[in-house]
């Protein structure tokens, strides 16, 4: 299931299973839309960065969530972000404390789409 704000409002939030497809779609589309895909660590942003160059899609080299949370890279460049593993972003945020729950807003009327 992919959850998505109404037409070209806000954030989109992809919600699915493990292994279906998430990272590829946001590959697709920041090679579509521009911007920078953030992610877990190198070694996810080389595995990315391969995988965009095996679809012949071009994207700037992923950022870490540690490059992103320390503004370790040219900010004027950066316009938007696609957070891989969002539930990992916040989980580092965190820093080893268990993160109960999360709230999203809900104002801008989600559409709930099925993949």
């Amino acid at each position: 299931m992919r959850l998505r704000k109404g037409k070209g409002e806000g954030m989109k939030v992809i919600y699915k299973e493990p292994r279906t497809g998430k990272t590829t779609e946001l590959i697709k589309m920041c090679a579509t839309c521009g911007g920078y895909i953030v992610c877990k660590d190198e070694i996810e942003a080389k595995r990315i960065a391969n995988q965009a160059k095996a679809d012949n899609l071009k994207i700037p080299f992923p950022l870490t969530f540690y490059e992103f949370l320390n503004k370790s890279y040219h900010a004027n460049g950066v316009k938007k972000v696609y957070i891989d593993n969002a539930d990992m972003l916040i989980e580092y945020i965190s820093r080893g404390i268990r993160v109960e729950a999360i709230s999203l807003d809900d104002k801008s009327k989600w559409d709930k789409l099925n993949n």
